[in-house]
């Protein structure tokens, strides 16, 4: 199940998996419109700094982003890319991960 820690277990996970820094901004979020047994995080991320964002605005950089649901009949973590620059390579469709650090590697490796 997840909860609102968790947003910060990610950020922070993704954080230290990223060694060469590809990731200029990053936003988690944690969503629970469904319920509390239903809720998601929201991964918001680019390779570029806010501060470089072509007029403020994230949807022009090269940025990607992410649902992450947990499935209690699984036990894992699905990964759903559902928005990205035209440039960005493409996410598979639907990845499966047991644990949020591993969710923490597939993102950072997307981006290397």
């Amino acid at each position: 199940m997840i909860d609102y820690s968790d947003a910060l277990n990610l950020s922070t996970l993704i954080h230290a998996q990223d060694p060469t820094l590809n990731i200029g901004y990053l936003d988690v979020t944690y969503s629970d419109l469904g319920g509390a047994d239903r809720a998601s995080l929201m991964i918001r991320a680019t390779s570029e700094t806010k501060q470089k964002f072509p007029y403020g605005i994230l949807q022009n950089a090269h940025y990607s982003m992410f649902q992450v649901d947990y499935n209690h009949q699984k036990n894992r973590y699905v990964i759903e890319q559902f928005s990205k620059h035209h440039e960005m390579p493409k996410f598979r469709k639907c990845s499966t991960a047991k644990s949020l650090t591993e969710v923490a590697q597939k993102i950072v490796n997307y981006f290397n």
